[in-house]
């Protein structure tokens, strides 16, 4: 799959998408939209990425089903390193 941009009436007067402009390595300028994951019920909790662009999450809680999606989330990141 190829990088791809659409292309969209300049300027509207609809709701407002938050973005960055950046210039592609074909040289063509565009704007990228940024996304949020947060905490619906609080606008100040967003979730982190570092610098390697890992995802940062915090768990307050431990049982079974938690340490299973650990288990499947450590399965996938080894997949994709490999």
């Amino acid at each position: 799959m190829s990088d791809s941009y659409i292309q969209v009436v300049p300027n509207s007067t609809g709701a407002k998408v938050d973005v960055s402009e950046i210039t592609r390595a074909d040289t063509t300028t565009v704007e990228r939209q940024r996304i949020v994951i947060s905490d619906p019920c609080n606008t100040d909790r967003h979730a982190s990425v570092n610098a390697h662009g890992e995802l940062s999450i915090n768990v307050n809680d431990t049982n079974d089903r938690l340490d299973l999606i650990i288990e499947l989330l450590e399965e996938i990141r080894d997949s994709l390193n490999s």
